[in-house]
């Protein structure tokens, strides 16, 4: 594990150029653990996390471990610390040897609230290994469901469901698709060499990416609007349902497993290899969702500052803030609030760095460094508006 480094350890992760208004047609088989067919277009090279694939990040966490304690004794004294520590920089990569952030959790007088019904006031890093996934994830789900309850009216045009199962194909579902890979392949595996882990952890995962793949096939272009609108909701209500008793189940237990079998610094090592996995493209989607969940819903400012700073390396940190953050506000949340707008403003898809296919890099620029987004975009003090509108600067992160 090299010094600073954010990158696949195993292996390369490509993005391949296909026209990202294929809308799965493309019926491509991923390896996986289970015989589902993920069509995932030009993103199932960095989502899919195969078994074989999933092991080689593995056995490079455990060589890493094997390193990061000098002896068992030196272990035995990481065992029940509730947070990381700015001194302990054991794996050479930002401030600290471990994945979440410094600071104990402060909710302000009920600002920051998790929406986890399991955890409700996290109290170490054990918590927050669930919670910093979980928690963007949940909300986007929220923020599909309303998004597409709002299409079942009768002025409907066609081209708002095409911008929702833009949305679907080119976020949603590689985002829960490679958190399901990396849990099923990478983390609990981990767990597993000294946890016994319920089966109902993995049969959920399974069900998940069915729902998933249903919600994907939909074919807006063969139906009404309303009809659309009513087919979406039947399958994202089954799978929001599924999802929150799947993250139930995990919040329920594997804390605990955490607190009483492993240190902040093995919870790290762990972490920084999944985050590997995400290669470039896939952290230029993951990386702002996490921040966007930790700085709005449960953390709060300190909190996703001491993340972005303590965390990223100084590229990509720079990456986020200029372009990995401005493209999530125009595609993942722009997308979603198509559905507000009175014109399509996506009418050529998902194209340029970072989300689109590399051969429509070259056609839509970096976003202009001189109007950067800051941290008041997300909590509405600053920075752009979600429509593109300049406010004013920040230096928040």
């Amino acid at each position: 594990l090299k010094r600073g480094t954010c990158h696949p350890l195993v292996g390369e992760v490509p993005h391949r150029a296909k026209d990202s208004m294929m809308f799965f047609s493309s019926k491509k088989e991923y390896p996986a653990n289970h015989e589902v067919k993920d069509d995932l277009g030009h993103h199932g090279d960095w989502c899919m996390i195969s078994e074989e694939k999933g092991k080689a990040h593995l056995d490079e966490a455990l060589k890493v471990l094997s390193k990061a304690h000098k002896s068992d004794e030196h272990r035995q004294s990481e065992m029940g610390k509730p947070h990381g520590d700015f001194s302990h920089n054991i794996l050479g990569i930002g401030q600290t040897g471990w994945h979440m952030s410094f600071s104990p959790h402060d909710d302000q007088g009920g600002r920051y609230v998790p929406q986890s019904r399991i955890i409700t006031k996290p109290k170490d890093w054990a918590d927050e290994t669930l919670l910093v996934p979980h928690e963007g994830l949940t909300w986007l789900l929220k923020e599909y469901r309303q998004a597409i309850g709002k299409l079942d009216r009768p002025d409907t045009p066609a081209w708002k469901c095409k911008n929702i199962q833009l949305f679907v194909q080119n976020f949603l579902l590689p985002m829960v698709v490679h958190h399901h890979h990396c849990e099923e392949n990478i983390f609990f595996p981990f767990l597993r060499h000294r946890v016994k882990l319920p089966e109902s952890m993995t049969t959920e995962h399974h069900d998940l990416v069915v729902l998933l793949g249903e919600m994907a096939k939909i074919d807006y272009a063969q139906m009404s609007p309303q009809d659309y609108a009513k087919k979406s909701i039947a399958i994202t209500d089954k799978l929001f349902k599924l999802w929150t008793q799947h993250v139930e189940n995990e919040e329920t237990y594997i804390p605990g497993y955490l607190r009483e079998n492993f240190t902040c610094t093995e919870g790290a090592v762990v972490e920084k290899i999944i985050g590997a996995t995400l290669g470039p493209h896939g952290m230029a989607m993951m990386v702002p969702l996490i921040v966007y969940g930790m700085r709005n819903i449960w953390g709060g400012d300190k909190k996703a500052n001491e993340f972005v700073h303590g965390n990223m390396p100084l590229p990509m940190r720079a990456l986020y803030i200029h372009s990995w953050r401005p493209a999530f506000f125009k595609y993942v949340i722009g997308l979603l609030k198509s559905v507000d707008e009175p014109k399509d403003n996506f009418k050529a898809g998902v194209i340029g760095y970072p989300y689109g296919p590399k051969s429509t890099w070259w056609r839509v620029p970096m976003p202009n460094l001189r109007h950067h987004l800051d941290g008041a975009h997300e909590t509405g003090k600053g920075g752009f508006g979600l429509h593109g509108k300049f406010l004013k600067r920040t230096n928040s992160a």
